[in-house]
């Protein structure tokens, strides 16, 4: 399974600050402890919401309505995410624990969310059969390298 550990903005990450050499090691850290445990699928930093446009889709009859950024800061705003492979919720969860907090920014949120895969219902089962065996085959190896 897949889950996006969703980290909320706060007013430093808005405020388009730096954060601090220690959280950047942290956080470099924390990727390559997800990759060497083959867990990271992906891990990025959205820029301030001062950069951002929100679109309003407002409905069938309507256009969609387009509010350029600055967002008020709450609960809707994102400074990042990272997307793991996890073989359960919790165990997701565990690795969202480990996230490093930046100086400053105690009371972080991060929501850990699992990704719906929409795009595999219109795949070709063959193709889907191959990625399974490839995933296997991934797997086995895995099994191996403990052992050399």
């Amino acid at each position: 399974m897949r889950f996006m550990l969703i980290v909320r903005a706060n007013r430093l990450s808005e405020a388009g600050i730096l954060h601090t050499r220690r959280f950047e090691e942290g956080m470099a850290e924390y990727r390559k402890v997800l990759a060497q445990a083959g867990k990271l699928l992906a891990a990025e930093e959205l820029q301030p919401s001062s950069s951002g446009v929100r679109i309003r889709l407002t409905g069938r009859n309507s256009s969609p309505e387009v509010c350029p950024g600055p967002f008020p800061l709450d609960h809707r705003l994102i400074a990042g995410y990272v997307v793991i492979e996890s073989a359960t919720a919790d165990e997701a969860v565990e690795w969202a624990m480990k996230m490093p907090v930046p100086e400053g920014c105690e009371g972080s949120e991060v929501d850990v969310r699992e990704l719906r895969e929409w795009a595999q219902e219109d795949r070709n089962p063959r193709v889907l059969a191959l990625e399974a065996d490839l995933q296997e085959q991934v797997r086995m190896l895995d099994q191996m390298q403990k052992f050399l």
